[in-house]
């Protein structure tokens, strides 16, 4: 058999496959946009957030960079400069933590668990 000819036999194979391909490429990464939203707020309540951080933004573009002491007492405000205290009360911390075992202390059980003291 020829070569030509048996690239030529398995063309539609080689359609077949590649279709196949990108359909799943294409609904394996649908369901993970979709999860990926469930756990996130209405964008109407982020959207006044979002429209003074692009407007502090903006008027950063317009003006002298700021010294130091500027910029330091921004990023006191909140989390850091940029994002203020947007979300501080989404953000894990000792206080909202329900009492959950640090890494340290899950270690320190651990090995006494192991050495019986």
């Amino acid at each position: 058999m020829n070569f030509s000819q048996f690239k030529k036999q398995f063309r539609p194979v080689r359609f077949l496959v590649m279709a196949i391909a990108c359909l799943f490429v294409l609904f394996s990464n649908v369901p993970q946009a979709s999860a990926n939203m469930a756990g996130q707020s209405s964008p109407q309540k982020g959207a006044e957030q979002l429209n003074s951080i692009e407007q502090e933004s903006e008027n950063l573009t317009f003006r002298e960079p700021d010294d130091l002491k500027d910029v330091q007492s921004r990023a006191n405000k909140g989390i850091n400069e940029v994002q203020g205290d947007a979300d501080a009360d989404k953000m894990k911390n000792p206080g909202n933590s329900g009492g959950v075992n640090t890494v340290e202390k899950q270690v320190k059980n651990l090995l006494e668990k192991a050495t019986g003291k």
